[in-house]
């Protein structure tokens, strides 16, 4: 993935659609943002990142402050954990893309 972006670049690839908005409800502010890098970095790339760092750090910047929350959040986020919370981002990724029948890969293991 590149690692410097435009402005209007961020806007068309890292702003969640109006209408995934819901997908966001009841999720913490760390798991909205990890939620909305892993589905845009899924729809970009066709993959999920290994770890943090395969997002550009500008990325998570802009991220984090469509959310007005700190990219610092994300310091602590468990991207490989298999806990529930983690497969249920998965699966609403999973649903929200219609990939219901196709294996979601982390980048390079698939």
């Amino acid at each position: 993935m590149k690692r410097q972006w435009h402005t209007e670049e961020l806007s068309e690839h890292w702003m969640l659609q109006p209408q995934a908005q819901k997908l966001l409800l009841g999720k913490t502010d760390g798991n909205r943002l990890a939620f909305i890098l892993l589905l845009k970095f899924l729809q970009y790339e066709g993959c999920l990142p290994q770890q943090r760092q395969d997002i550009p750090k500008m990325v998570q910047d802009f991220a984090a402050q469509s959310l007005g929350v700190s990219g610092d959040i994300l310091q602590d986020y468990d991207w490989l954990g298999r806990t529930a919370d983690t497969k249920a981002k998965f699966g609403a990724i999973s649903v929200f893309e219609k990939h219901q029948q196709k294996t979601v890969f982390t980048c390079g293991n698939g």
